[in-house]
């Protein structure tokens, strides 16, 4: 049984030390060289630059496996080079890429930039269509914990507080559940719902006893306790 297993272990390894070695040598391949330089020269921020070189790989290799890849760094590249047009140029890929797994990352960042202009309703649309194509787990988490600020900041307090409650109880794995359990107790704090507030710091000490946030709720679960008459023993 050992043996069987060593040798299971040992072709599971051979597999995906050749997937990566097959990855490695399609990137080196001369057919590749346009897309590897733009790669380099995005992750050294020289855009104009990238973006030629990707832009050239595109044009000679459209079917490609590389293509979809080096169309979203060139996209990203003259995102940087030209931001007054980000929102186009992103758009433009989110349009001819609507399914791809690099389209919720675009979504995303969109909202975040909707979010610092305080253009709320816009971020919370690029949110959700960023989730429901499909984000990772833990983004999709953080998705929804900024989508309850920004209805918190559009003052829909009711509907951040719906959210904040579907981060911890949706995505209880992730490290966004216990912040949006504190930020649930908070807000019902300053709304002066003592009850609520408190119900929502206890459990969050409840499930997250080590969790750093945890150790802030002392004063604020003081508070509710006093203002609802009670202390705790």
């Amino acid at each position: 049984m050992v043996k069987s297993l060593q040798i299971v272990g040992l072709c599971s390894a051979i597999i995906i030390g050749s997937t990566v070695q097959l990855y490695a040598q399609e990137v080196q391949n001369p057919d590749s060289e346009h897309y590897r330089k733009g790669i380099e020269l995005f992750d050294a921020g020289l855009y104009t630059e990238a973006a030629g070189e990707l832009e050239t790989f595109i044009n000679n290799h459209k079917n490609h496996e590389l293509a979809l890849s080096a169309s979203f760094y060139l996209t990203r590249a003259r995102a940087r080079e030209d931001s007054v047009n980000r929102q186009g140029y992103y758009k433009q890929f989110i349009n001819e890429h609507p399914h791809s797994s690099l389209a919720p990352k675009l979504l995303f960042d969109l909202a975040k930039r909707m979010e610092e202009r305080e253009q709320y309703r816009e971020a919370i649309d690029y949110y959700t269509r960023a989730i429901d194509l499909g984000l990772q787990k833990p983004q999709a988490a953080k998705a929804y914990y900024w989508m309850a600020e920004a209805e918190l900041n559009d003052g829909n307090s009711e509907q951040a507080r719906a959210y904040f409650l579907k981060v911890a109880e949706d995505y209880s794995s992730t490290k966004w559940a216990p912040k949006a359990l504190y930020a649930r107790g908070r807000l019902f704090l300053s709304e002066e719902n003592y009850s609520a507030s408190t119900d929502a710091f206890e459990l969050l000490k409840k499930r997250y006893p080590n969790a750093d946030i945890t150790r802030r709720t002392a004063m604020a679960l003081g508070e509710s306790y006093y203002q609802q008459g009670r202390y705790k023993e």
